[in-house]
């Protein structure tokens, strides 16, 4: 016989609540399992932030804290936003770094009317993640309190402005430097690329977003044109380190499927900087040593660069070689169309991509 709702609530608040940092993850696992359900219930999920927002305002524990601020970034902070705000003058980092996360999750207008203003009420590490979430968010509305925190007299906190300020900087041009370089996504629309489930990618900020409550399938959004021999740069975020994406290039639709059939550059937990045949022969055609995803930010923004010239395939991945491949296989396309992805996942998953720019080679 199955659980009752309520009954399900109560138990898995209680163990929230109670979380302590080296308890079992199974502890918090049915809050996660019913916050994905939340996706489906409206009536669940505004339950559900409730009793987070309870847990925030309450003496619970840091760990709990935490695993509070994970979940709303898996419902969206909704009519929580105050009790994360809250959280923003908290004296242990870690907290305030939480908090962020959870308003990541749902860029609004009022989430970021709350980071404009807590540029003038912060210090310390909590000031300097809400300067690189404004960066993230590519949010160009307070250029002029970045440029007075370039010169504040905490070393670390100017640094995080002035990488802000670059960061806003390349997301107005639309395209960095480099000879031959031209975007492939011009910040504000789609223009360019096609879709595929209604919904799922949108534009906003110099940012192209992919974000589901859950899909049983593989998504993509993808160019209008196909591509030969180019270098492509991109870079992409997983937000929370959750989920599963990658971008996909000399690549093909699978027909009656949301599926294509190409190379990917693979970024997961222990995928970051490998090279995958999609749909095809369905493997890892190389990967970069363990060490490497050992040392992975998996949450981080990370730079890809795609080189693909003949049979030769290259990645990069922050600027350090990950693959270095040559198809053995001579009728294995050497032209395709370049797509995005976010892969079928059960809870909610969210991915962040900027200044895409590719150079195509003679």
């Amino acid at each position: 016989m199955a659980t009752p709702l309520k009954q399900r609530v109560s138990e898995a608040v209680a163990s929230l609540r109670g979380y302590e940092f080296g308890k079992p993850a199974a502890d918090v696992a049915g809050f996660g399992r019913l916050a994905a359900e939340g996706h489906q219930n409206p009536d669940l999920a505004r339950q559900l932030r409730q009793e987070l927002a309870v847990i925030l305002r309450s003496d619970a524990t840091l760990a709990a804290k935490q695993a509070a601020c994970k979940q709303l970034w898996i419902l969206g902070p909704g009519e929580t936003l105050p009790a994360i705000l809250g959280l923003l003058d908290a004296s242990d980092p870690q907290l305030a770094e939480a908090a962020f996360l959870a308003i990541a999750r749902a860029p609004s207008p009022e989430s970021d009317v709350a980071l404009r203003n807590a540029l003038t009420r912060l210090q310390g590490p909590p000031l300097m993640a809400a300067i690189n979430l404004i960066g993230d968010r590519c949010d160009q509305a307070p250029s002029g309190m970045l440029e007075r925190l370039s010169t504040h007299s905490d070393p670390a906190v100017a640094l995080a402005a002035k990488v802000t300020i670059e960061k806003l900087a390349w997301a107005k041009q639309g395209l960095a430097a480099g000879d031959g370089f031209v975007p492939l996504f011009d910040g504000r629309t789609l223009d360019g690329w096609d879709t595929d489930t209604p919904g799922v990618w949108t534009a906003r900020n110099g940012v192209l977003r992919g974000s589901t409550p859950g899909l049983n399938y593989n998504d993509f959004i993808r160019t209008k044109r196909s591509f030969g021999d180019f270098t492509l740069r991109v870079k992409m975020r997983l937000l929370g380190g959750i989920g599963n994406s990658g971008v996909q290039f000399r690549s093909k639709p699978v027909p009656n499927s949301h599926e294509l059939e190409g190379y990917q550059a693979d970024a997961a937990q222990g995928l970051w900087g490998a090279l995958y045949d999609e749909s095809r022969r369905k493997k890892t055609l190389a990967t970069p040593s363990q060490d490497f995803h050992d040392r992975l930010d998996l949450a981080a923004w990370h730079e890809y660069e795609i080189g693909a010239q003949g049979g030769q395939i290259l990645l990069k991945l922050d600027g350090v070689v990950t693959v270095d491949y040559r198809e053995p296989d001579p009728g294995i396309a050497r032209t395709g169309i370049i797509a995005l992805q976010v892969h079928a996942n059960r809870a909610p998953v969210e991915v962040w991509f900027r200044n895409i720019r590719i150079r195509e080679h003679a």
